[in-house]
């Protein structure tokens, strides 16, 4: 994306921030190392979120509930304490550690809730 912004935009291109679904069914920016960036003289991979960072974007989640189907489904863990399956999924996504993450956000019917 970076690249892209800095072929359309040039050096000072103003891309500061990205959305991406980021679950328990999607955690791939996260949890796997597919985004390659060049440093010195080698191409190394990285998850989306270190990547971020270094490209000083802010990255804003979302669906973590997957559009309301996690809240039937009950998390692989009992690691989260809490009440309710959808609870339980909330309080995984908010957890992810990622110096990039700006905020979750959450749509609930017409109510915006952010996480920060």
């Amino acid at each position: 994306m970076v690249e892209l912004a800095q072929k359309v935009g040039g050096e000072n291109h103003n891309l500061k921030y990205v959305q991406l679904p980021v679950s328990m069914i999607m955690p791939e920016a996260f949890a796997h190392k597919w985004q390659e960036v060049k440093e010195e003289n080698q191409t190394i991979e990285q998850n989306l979120f270190q990547v971020a960072r270094k490209m000083k974007v802010s990255v804003i989640t979302s669906s973590s509930l997957a559009q309301g189907q996690l809240s039937q489904l009950e998390p692989p863990t009992d690691v989260f304490k809490m009440s309710t399956r959808a609870a339980k999924h909330l309080q995984f996504s908010r957890s992810i550690p990622a110096e990039a993450l700006l905020c979750k956000i959450k749509w609930e019917e017409r109510l915006l809730i952010v996480f920060l």
